[in-house]
Order: structure tokens, then C-alpha cells, then sequence
């Protein structure tokens, strides 16, 4: 698996640029344990270096350890050059406005094979800033599968661009927040729209400086 190899390779490069011209500071790199355990992994979404960015902020050896780590794509995207690259590191396309279920089709397919999947809830940059409403696509993976929810949230990324990036104006910031499983915040009961709310809220709450509610 050609995407296994960049993924693993590719990190110390990626990890040395972002702490030179980003300033990188990370926190809660201690939750990061059992490598080999499967994980659905979640992060908010502010620009399109971040999938590069949270890769890069997992300790060497978890990452060094830890399953392929798979990234769903807009399939608007697939005919540009962006998708190009990043399809190297583990992105494939994802269908919109079909249905979560059916647009899950591909993700469910890679989650039986054991792979991780790297989600942003959001669906979207939030190009203002401001928390977008999540879909209800991970909720439903984390209720079908009971699989460990890694939230991480990155701060500083709003407005990057390679100017900004090379000339080192952004101070950037990624916080890996404690696993949990979908019944640790949401009932069984509970509407899909409003559990996958509750389980971006791990998300925010870092963002925001709140205390987990564990």
C-alpha cells in the first residue's frame, strides 16, 4: 500500500516544517496509547493543511505503530491537483447528498479491513472560523462499529496560506484529547443529529478552553 509508505515516511519531514514555520505546540500527546487499536480519529477543520497537520502531531511511535490511517475526500475534489497528492497519503472520495449510509458505503468496507479513519465532522473549511454543524456520518460509525473516538482540535490555521507559511506568521496549536466510545456522551436513544453534536462538543470544548466532561 503505496499510502502506508508516504504516511510513515513522510512524517519526520512534515513534523520538523510544521514546528520551524508554524510554531507548532502540541498537547496531549500522553493520549496516545495502544497503537494497534482501531480508531475513528475527529478533528474541527479551519484549513487544508490540517488532515497534514494532525498527522504530524501524533508521537513518532504511535504513529510508527498505529494502523493506516485512512482520509475521506469530497469527490468534487478528485479531479484536482490537491486530491493527487493527498490520495498518496491515505484520502479517497466520498459521495455528498446520497445519504450518510450510502455515502458510507466505501468507509464501512475499509473499517472491517481494520484500517483507521480520519474524519472532519464539520464536511467543510469553516472559513470563518465559527463551528459549522457536524454530519451525522461518524455518529453512526461509532454507534454501528463501538470504536474508539481519538477528538483532536487545531487552533492558529485560519487564513494559512504558503506565504503566510513560509514567512512564519501563524502560530499553531493541536491538542489530542482523551479516546471515547460513542456511549460516553450520547444514548442510544438519542437522534443521529444530536449524538454526532455531542461528540464534535469534545472537539470544541478544547477549542475553547472548557473542561472535559468525562
Amino acid at each position: 500500500m503505496l499510502y502506508a509508505f508516504f504516511q510513515k515516511t513522510i512524517w519526520p519531514v512534515g513534523r520538523m516544517l510544521f514546528w520551524f514555520f508554524l510554531h507548532l505546540k502540541i498537547e496531549g500527546s500522553e493520549n496516545c496509547t495502544k497503537p494497534r487499536q482501531q480508531l475513528l480519529i475527529i478533528c474541527n477543520h479551519r484549513n487544508l493543511i490540517d488532515s497534514f497537520l494532525t498527522s504530524g502531531s501524533l508521537p513518532f511511535k504511535y504513529f510508527l505503530l498505529t494502523r493506516t490511517i485512512r482520509y475521506p475526500t469530497l469527490k468534487k475534489y478528485v479531479n484536482s491537483f490537491f486530491y493527487g497528492f493527498i490520495r498518496l497519503f491515505g484520502s479517497y472520495p466520498i459521495e455528498v447528498g446520497v445519504g450518510y449510509e450510502k455515502a458510507l458505503v466505501y468507509t464501512e468496507k475499509l473499517i472491517k479491513k481494520g484500517q483507521n479513519i480520519f474524519v472532519f465532522p464539520e464536511g467543510k473549511v469553516a472559513k470563518n472560523g465559527h463551528p459549522l454543524p457536524a454530519k451525522p456520518g461518524i455518529a453512526y460509525l461509532a454507534k454501528k462499529y463501538n470504536l474508539p473516538i481519538l477528538p483532536i482540535a487545531i487552533s492558529g490555521t485560519r487564513g494559512l496560506n504558503p506565504l503566510r507559511f513560509f514567512l512564519r506568521k501563524h502560530y499553531v496549536k493541536v491538542q489530542i484529547g482523551p479516546k471515547f466510545y460513542y456511549q460516553d456522551v450520547a444514548r442510544e436513544d438519542d437522534d443521529i443529529k444530536v449524538a454526532v453534536q455531542k461528540i464534535m462538543d469534545r472537539v470544541n470544548q478544547m477549542l475553547y478552553h472548557d473542561k472535559l466532561k468525562i
